[in-house]
């Protein structure tokens, strides 16, 4: 509880009321923050916290006042819902927004709005469920660059139970991992072959902190072999290079479930006339594929390799594929072609969280149209300070500063 309020808010208004609380960081992110509920009120309606509360729904909304990723995931929404205002076939995506509270709708009309905006402020055409004929279905999205119509068909592929799982017993681990290193200042590396289960995690807990209070000590590193694998503990003053612990989980063969949501997808793109699939993984298959750590240009490598085997007859032209916003932490924008024409590109597009994307041609007009692609994705980074500048907000780095 704060001051007698609730301990979550539920409501605009005690939202409201938690961002004008004088520990909210600076005035100018407190504006910012009641901006955002006014706005979010505005587009999805006055009982929407409360509906989507009673549905288990809330999500990151009421933690606005105390968390940085969620403060700025949906500042994003707040400015894609205001820039489209004008946009032909917003009024559908709205009334999914308002009604539906799965977690697959929000991440599709995300990406909807995030093409759009991104599109728009290139300077391009963009329209959102259109039909081309009355009895076909609608194109989720249509961008025009140059002259040229890309039809897109959205995909969002949300996590197998399997990488559910695999989340929730990487969640148990790295609480151990976690607490090791609030409590004695130490890093925990070595090469384990899988996520450990309860037994192997009590079995490393047992004999990791009597090192780790040893080297607490001491600051010197030692090692323990548990279960046969050598884990080593090691003072964090002494880390160098950003070298953290390696401890891979299970490879989730998502690669193996691409081809199953292409073929439906490619069946809906023949009756909307959608050429381009733009498909969000919001599945592990970033995170838990076995090239997540390898420099860009391998991760893209077996993108394309997995998008070419499980698209090559789907009829598209051609797949981008988004890792979403991943974070926390920051990573080095990159852009990267790839023989066969594709290409990837990397991007810290807000301070907290950053995208992958790699755009991969299927057929020779496919080529021809990678770069507005490109082009879209790498101009995101500098989307939210023009879309703020056009709110007449204060720009990110006045939104971070303390007591401003």
């Amino acid at each position: 509880m704060t001051d007698g309020g609730p301990a979550v808010p539920t409501t605009w208004d005690q939202l409201r009321d938690r961002l004008s609380e004088p520990t909210f960081n600076s005035a100018t992110r407190s504006r910012v923050g009641v901006w955002i509920a006014n706005t979010l009120e505005l587009h999805l309606g006055t009982d929407w916290p409360e509906r989507a509360s009673a549905a288990s729904r809330l999500g990151s909304l009421m933690d606005l006042h105390r968390s940085n990723p969620a403060f700025f995931r949906h500042l994003t929404t707040a400015l894609r819902l205001e820039s489209v205002t004008t946009l032909k076939g917003r009024r559908p995506l709205l009334a999914s927004l308002r009604r539906d509270f799965g977690a697959g709708t929000r991440d599709h009309v995300d990406v909807q709005l995030e093409i759009a905006t991104l599109a728009m402020s290139c300077g391009w055409d963009v329209t959102c469920e259109e039909r081309v004929a009355p009895d076909a279905p609608p194109l989720d999205i249509v961008i025009k660059s140059a002259g040229t119509a890309l039809p897109v068909e959205v995909k969002v592929m949300l996590v197998s139970e399997q990488n559910r799982t695999i989340e929730r017993e990487s969640s148990y681990f790295d609480a151990i991992v976690f607490d090791l290193l609030a409590r004695y200042d130490v890093i925990l590396g070595g090469q384990l072959p899988g996520i450990p289960n309860e037994l192997g995690r009590q079995a490393i807990q047992a004999n990791v902190e009597p090192l780790a209070i040893a080297v607490q000590a001491d600051h010197v590193s030692r090692t323990v072999s548990v279960g046969g694998v050598d884990l080593t503990v090691t003072w964090l003053g002494a880390v160098s290079d950003g070298v953290l612990s390696t401890m891979p989980g299970p490879i989730a063969n998502d690669a193996a479930r691409l081809p199953e949501k292409l073929t439906p997808k490619a069946l809906q793109a023949t009756k909307s006339g959608a050429r381009w699939l733009r498909l969000e993984l919001v599945s592990g298959y970033f995170q838990l594929s076995w090239w997540w750590a390898q420099p860009f240009p391998t991760q893209v490598d077996s993108i394309v390799a997995d998008i070419v085997a499980a698209g090559r007859d789907s009829g598209f032209d051609g797949v981008v594929v988004s890792s979403g916003l991943v974070g926390p932490g920051r990573t080095i924008d990159e852009t990267v072609t790839h023989s066969q024409g594709a290409v990837g590109v990397r991007r810290q597009v807000n301070p907290f969280v950053s995208r992958t994307t790699v755009v991969t041609p299927l057929t020779p007009v496919g080529h021809a149209e990678v770069s507005s692609w490109v082009e879209l994705y790498a101009s995101e980074p500098q989307w939210l300070d023009g879309a703020l500048s056009a709110q007449r907000l204060p720009s990110v780095t006045d939104i971070l500063r303390q007591g401003a």
